[in-house]
């Protein structure tokens, strides 16, 4: 569980289903291990209101599951996976639900994320580069063996 704001300036990796994947700026982690910037899904239909909640000095309070279709964690529980917090109050319509996710926060000892040792990649942006420099190195190789064994 992570507090903090997405990042909505560049998607990252391409839309799974309903859940695009943004960068999330980590401030609060309250569960687990996790770095200063992580990749988040979020509902594809949600990024116009959460950008302008958070440009009104909103964040968002993720409980995040790794789903089987998707590379990036995704929001689960509370509104589309999403608690709203301002001030370090949880806002929401629900007073049950809104004292619950409060009483979670006042109760529990967060930690600052860990720091970022640098961008993280998805996977398959890894394979653009490797792919071409394996096969220069490997077509050096061959011109090396046939210009040695022609002498």
């Amino acid at each position: 569980m992570v507090e903090g704001t997405y990042d909505f300036s560049k998607r990252r990796g391409e839309p799974k289903m309903m859940w695009v994947g943004y960068d999330f700026k980590v401030s609060k982690v309250y569960r687990g291990d996790v770095a200063t910037s992580l990749v988040a899904g979020i509902d594809g239909f949600d990024t116009g209101w959460a950008d302008e909640y958070q440009r009104e000095n909103g964040k968002f309070l993720l409980l995040l599951e790794k789903a089987e279709q998707v590379r990036y964690p995704t929001p689960i529980a509370g509104p589309n996976g999403m608690v709203r917090i301002k001030d370090g109050k949880v806002q929401h319509h629900d007073e049950k639900e809104r004292e619950a996710f409060q009483a979670f926060i006042d109760s529990t000892v967060h930690k600052m994320p860990k720091q970022s040792t640098g961008v993280t990649r998805d996977a398959g942006y890894l394979w653009w580069i490797a792919a071409p420099l394996v096969l220069i190195v490997l077509l050096f190789f061959l011109i090396y063996r046939f210009r040695r064994t022609r002498s």
